[in-house]
């Protein structure tokens, strides 16, 4: 083996006599005996260059940048690779091995625009594979490049690569929404679910792009099979629901909801329109059954006025409800809504008594005393308790009620029939009445549903025409009006008859008629007598 360095006293001689191409041989040789001489690489460049051999120089140049990667020297090599494309700045080969090293030392920006640089060059050659390549390492580099993943994504399509193609699809919507462009949001989405329909992530955003369209059953068809493999996921919990929500289907949707809402209690609103869809939809006892944990997750997030709302709904499907109607009335009474609770424990009172239940009814005057000390309508209560209930607890109600106004009789003594009680009784809602007289025409108690109608229409007049709920009552009990609604008077034309004391002077035969009428009520100790009494 030739001595080295005598060898590059040889080579160093040859260049201060500036005899190049001898020096030239002389590196060369020394390079046949080391092909990982480092010295003699930069100098056959050098030389190379010098003498114009310009092939050779790129050759020992590349060979040199080569050498120094394989000494995990990047600095030298990115150098080495900087000084070749100098030499030939169209060398894709050496961009490319130059960005891979840029990206490798984390000089991500110097590395896009080396890989840009060679995009270009192959764009303009049009060759696929490297464009997929280079544009693949550019959307890692830079992933919020819209246009760099459309490219992609277009490239990828047309070569037929579905694999790459669909991510890519898919980022680009991401980005596209994320930039607001909602119409090219939903193009990619489109191209992507048309590529490929068994992609998961592409039929998710096809269902949600359906329901955005206003197509809910083609989003519940798109996420049932994906929701049966991922039960847990709550993207597709979500659209699922808003689907069946959409298309009415309440039953199938409410478990699905409920599982979403327990996990994100701030889609409240959505589980409220599940309950209130079941409410309408004949699925009242789904929303019972689910009540009290509704409403302890509502009362955690402050939404309590919102559940009652909601049992509000559930009661008017049926007012005969018990339970519903007790619940109502607690809910009332934690909210003080005092004009609730008197409404609706008036209501319960009244139910109470029609099912014969007079302990419970009993229990519910006492609230209702303790709630409205000084409320129209609490003797009238009592007297349907009398026979029914211990003796000293009616008389305790007894003392705990005000004496009688005047014009109005204590529960066991005579007095003043409904006609002279009309103006007191008018404070009573129709509202309250009809739900009174609907209460008594289900129980079938003839004599009580005639007095509740007969109320309703004397302080009421003209209600049978106004109100159709009057009038499908009225209808069913086979009751006709008598009273017609008032006409309207000039101002200070008085056009009623009445006696120093304001009653109606047509009352007046009424009032000689009380004791009897008083009597009548006292024998009909049950609601089945009532109706025998008919």
């Amino acid at each position: 083996m030739p001595d080295l360095d005598k060898l590059y006293e040889k080579a160093d001689k040859y260049l201060q006599k500036q005899k190049f191409e001898a020096a030239l041989e002389t590196y060369q040789e020394i390079l046949r005996c080391d092909p990982n001489d480092e010295e003699a690489l930069i100098n056959l460049g050098d030389l190379s260059a010098k003498i114009n051999r310009m092939q050779d120089a790129l050759r020992y140049e590349s060979l040199l940048a080569d050498f120094y990667v394989k000494r995990s020297d990047n600095a030298k090599a990115i150098a080495t690779y900087r000084k070749v494309l100098k030499l030939t700045p169209q060398d894709i080969v050496t961009l490319m091995k130059l960005g891979a090293l840029l990206e490798k030392t984390q000089k991500n920006a110097e590395a896009l625009d080396a890989y840009r640089e060679a995009l270009g060059i192959y764009r303009k050659a049009g060759v696929v594979t490297p464009m997929l390549d280079c544009l693949g390492r550019i959307v890692r580099l830079d992933p919020n490049n819209l246009q760099e993943h459309l490219e992609l994504a277009e490239t990828a399509g047309r070569a037929r690569q579905v694999k790459l193609a669909m991510p890519t699809l898919r980022r680009a919507a991401y980005l596209a929404r994320k930039s607001g462009d909602e119409s090219l949001w939903e193009k990619l989405v489109d191209q992507a679910y048309a590529l490929d329909p068994a992609d998961e992530a592409a039929a998710v955003a096809a269902a949600e792009l359906n329901l955005k369209r206003n197509n809910p059953a083609e989003t519940a068809r798109i996420i049932e099979p994906i929701l049966a493999k991922r039960q847990d996921d709550l993207e597709l919990l979500d659209l699922a629901t808003r689907a069946l929500v959409e298309i009415g289907d309440f039953a199938r949707a409410q478990p699905l909801c409920w599982k979403l809402y327990r996990a994100k209690p701030e889609r409240f609103n959505l589980i409220m329109k599940v309950m209130e869809g079941l409410i309408r939809t004949g699925g009242v006892q789904q929303v019972w059954r689910l009540s009290n944990e509704l409403k302890d997750m509502l009362s955690r997030q402050g939404k309590r006025a919102e559940f009652v709302k909601l049992m509000e709904k559930v009661y008017e499907t049926d007012e005969s409800n018990l339970e519903v109607l007790d619940t109502l009335c607690n809910l009332y009474n934690e909210t003080n809504n005092e004009d609730g609770l008197r409404r609706s424990l008036s209501r319960l009172f009244n139910l109470y008594l029609a099912s014969e239940n007079y302990r419970k009814a009993g229990d519910v005057l006492e609230r209702i005393i303790d709630v409205d000390p000084y409320g129209e309508g609490h003797y009238d209560r009592l007297v349907n308790l009398e026979g029914h209930i211990d003796t000293s607890w009616y008389k305790n109600l007894q003392t705990r009620l005000q004496p009688p106004a005047s014009g109005r009789a204590a529960p066991s003594a005579p007095g003043p029939g409904p006609a002279a009680a009309a103006v007191a009784d008018k404070a009573e809602p129709l509202d309250d009445l009809l739900v009174e007289g609907e209460m008594y025409h289900q129980y079938q108690l003839g004599t009580k549903l005639h007095e509740a109608l007969d109320k309703i229409d004397r302080l009421y007049p003209g209600s049978f025409e106004k109100n159709q709920r009057v009038r499908e009552l009225f209808e069913a009990a086979g009751y006709t009006p008598k009273f017609a609604a008032p006409t309207p008077t000039s101002p200070g034309v008085r056009t009623d008859t009445t006696s120093p004391g304001g009653i109606p002077l047509q009352s007046l035969e009424d009032l000689r008629k009380i004791p009897h009428i008083i009597a009548s009520i006292n024998r009909e100790s049950t609601p089945q007598a009532c109706c025998r009494l008919r």
